[in-house]
């Protein structure tokens, strides 16, 4: 019986296993079978956990190979939860009879046990303190003691004997802390912990449950334990018994408590023999000083709320508040919490964005609006600069260790620049000079004379839509030029336009990036950053490696464009995603399908393994992300310390004018204005 059926093209099929492989160290290949005649689309995901899970891939060797290669480190140990998805692309029906991976394991999996072996630990540290090793045993049964000293002896003998293992420090009271008034003594010393032992009565702690009163949480009360009064004077001095504000350590159960109040018990023949001492659970003071090297060996061996759930207490509060979103000071010429430096001269926009009604955005940065020294800053006035102009540095560092994941989104509008080149039609076919394994070296000849600077981007395009680029390389032949084409650029042009060294028709003209996002330092080509070329090519840097994905179609000048990416380095992957409105407000009378949907157009997605790096930058100059000055409209600009492969989530989030899962968030930047009032803080 087949799996599955797939009878009409686009019908597909998620198949998963019902339980993890096991101990896997490579993924050699895949088995499918199938019957029926149809062509069909194999992907695979995988996940360690079942519940996050990768993009979707193409199933191939390759691939399937970098599961266990393109991540930080692959333990063998994990589980590997493997989905499949089939897409009938044409024809049909196909039947589907069978679909798996082929791996290796390593050598445990060979053992029935799957390689488990018990592993003996030290559970319980401490030493056992013989009869004979014991001082002061005054103990001796063949000669008559009174009474009462014998009585004594055997207190102090059951103290060692049987006490518990603590450590105790005392607090002890300063001169210069007593109020002869109140007759009190307002101020503490703590003194160095030492290992002392107390007696429990029977034997019976408290329960390990919380208590939840009306000052807080608080430990099982009434805790009371015992120490032999000679016992205590011994190691303390004569005089010595414990007092309010003592502290001690209890390993047995890792709590911490201090003394509340203490009593002399008078027991046999009214001897006072041991110290009733009642404990509460332990709390600083501020009359009870204690040195650093005593906060910090009570802060190791106890954990209070801050450290248990103040990350989950932080993102709870980052969650509700949103500063980022809701800080009064958003703007302000005093604090911005989200922007460290705001160009004056940037124009932000009052555009109203909506998505079938559904409010995205109400301002936006034109980053192209700078209008300054056409020599200094002018990269989209076509005289070869490199511009460097920050329009908007963030307050976040570029910090992006080697098991971070990043995703990062923004809308953006591609439009024209301030001033537009000049546009030469090509002459004659072009010629391949040479193809290596980074680049192609294209040769073209213009009608018009031009002079262009070596490190220029020329883009060459069509009427109909063919369009690509490449950096120039001066060529020795008067009349012609000469391009270095990325080398996967060249591959689509081959592919997807036959012949186009001799379709004609083209013209060239000066381009350059549009750099969308930046987190890179240029000098030591270390962090990353994504840039838009020619309308259709998006170039992503990481450290010295350049990724450049191909769109299915030029953008369209002056749309409103979404663009999602994902850089995971636990798992070794990029994805890509482009989005567009479904919704055209331009066109109301007649909305796209589905009717009335504030559903997104997913334009282009990809991803693909890659090794996964260190990205962070420590160059003071370029140690913060930023926004330059580019051709652009941009706005909502997100960047979070998490990746989101879901498609839908991505559209929520994309749909998002206030974020909801802000704790996520590392910047979160809706292009609000610059306030032109001073701040004012709150008066009485």
């Amino acid at each position: 019986m087949p799996l599955a059926t797939l009878s009409q093209p686009g019908d597909f099929a998620k198949i998963s296993y019902n339980s993890p492989l096991q101990f896997v160290t490579a993924l050699t290949g895949f088995v499918y079978n199938s019957t029926g005649a149809g062509i069909v689309r194999l992907e695979f995901r995988w996940s360690t956990t079942n519940l996050i899970k990768n993009a979707w891939m193409l199933l191939n060797s390759t691939n399937l190979a970098s599961v266990t290669t393109c991540g930080s480190k692959w333990d063998v140990n994990a589980d590997l939860w493997i989905d499949f998805r089939i897409t009938l692309i044409s024809g049909g029906p196909v039947q589907i009879e069978d679909i798996s991976v082929t791996y290796t394991q390593a050598s445990i999996a060979q053992d029935k046990f799957l390689g488990f072996t018990p592993v003996a630990t030290a559970c319980e540290c401490g030493n056992i303190t013989s009869l004979t090793k014991i001082e002061n045993f005054s103990f001796q049964p063949y000669n008559v003691n009174p009474a009462v000293a014998l009585y004594s002896s055997l207190s102090f003998t059951i103290n060692q004997l049987f006490g518990h293992s603590v450590e105790y420090a005392r607090a002890v009271p300063l001169m210069n802390g007593r109020d002869v008034t109140l007759k009190e003594w307002t101020l503490f010393d703590v003194d160095d912990p030492c290992c002392i032992k107390v007696l429990v009565p029977n034997n019976e702690f408290p329960d390990s449950k919380i208590n939840f009163g009306p000052m807080g949480l608080d430990f099982e009360m009434p805790f009371e334990v015992h120490i032999d009064k000679a016992y205590f004077e011994d190691i303390f001095g004569t005089g010595a018994g414990p007092q309010k504000r003592d502290i001690l350590y209890f390993p047995i159960m890792n709590r911490i408590y201090e003394v509340q109040s203490s009593y002399l018990y008078r027991d046999f023949m009214n001897k006072p023999v041991y110290w009733k001492v009642s404990l509460a659970k332990y709390a600083p003071k501020s009359n009870r000083s204690e040195t650093q090297d005593q906060r910090e060996f009570f802060d190791s061996i106890s954990r209070d709320t801050d450290e248990l759930f103040g990350s989950t207490l932080k993102a709870d509060a980052l969650e509700k508040t949103k500063p980022q979103q809701y800080d009064p000071k958003i703007g302000s010429f005093a604090y911005d919490p989200t922007r460290l430096y705001f160009d004056d001269s940037l124009l932000i926009l009052s555009e109203e964005v909506q998505n079938y009604y559904t409010h995205i955005s109400n301002s936006q940065y034109d980053l192209g609006s700078f209008v300054g020294d056409a020599n200094k800053y002018a990269e989209f006035y076509f005289t070869g600069a490199t511009n460097t102009r920050d329009q908007i540095v963030y307050r976040s560092n570029v910090n992006f260790g080697l098991m971070d994941n990043r995703g990062f989104c923004c809308w953006f509008k591609d439009v024209n620049p301030k001033v537009m080149p000049q546009r030469d039609q090509v002459v004659g076919p072009f010629t391949v000079i040479s193809i290596g394994p980074t680049d192609a070296l294209i040769q073209f000849s213009n009608a018009a004379i031009r002079i262009y600077s070596t490190g220029n981007l020329i883009k060459l395009s069509r009427p109909n839509g063919t369009v690509f680029y490449g950096e120039y390389a001066p060529a020795q032949i008067p009349g012609f030029h000469r391009i270095l084409i990325p080398i996967s650029i060249y591959n689509f042009l081959q592919a997807q336009y036959a012949g186009w060294q001799t379709m004609g028709n083209f013209y060239s003209e000066l381009t350059f990036e549009k750099e969308i996002f930046w987190g890179w330092d240029p000098t030591n080509t270390l962090g990353w950053r994504i840039s838009l070329i020619a309308g259709r090519y998006i170039k992503l840097y990481l450290n010295n490696i350049k990724n450049y994905f191909i769109l299915p179609n030029n953008l369209t000048q002056y749309q409103w464009y979404a663009v999602f990416l994902n850089i995971s380095n636990e798992c070794g992957q990029i994805s890509l995603n482009v989005w567009t409105r479904s919704w055209d407000p331009d066109n109301l009378t007649i909305p796209t399908t589905p009717i009335g949907s504030t559903n997104l157009l997913l334009e282009f997605s990809s991803a693909i393994p890659w090794l996964a790096a260190d990205l962070s930058v420590a160059n003071p100059l370029w140690i913060n992300y930023r926004l330059l000055s580019t051709p652009l409209i941009t706005t909502n600009i997100r960047l979070f310390d998490s990746v989101e492969n879901d498609v839908q989530k991505q559209q929520i989030i994309l749909n998002q004018n206030i974020v909801e899962d802000s704790q996520l968030a590392i910047i979160i930047d809706n292009a609000l204005p610059r306030l032109r009032l001073p701040w004012i803080a709150k008066t009485k």
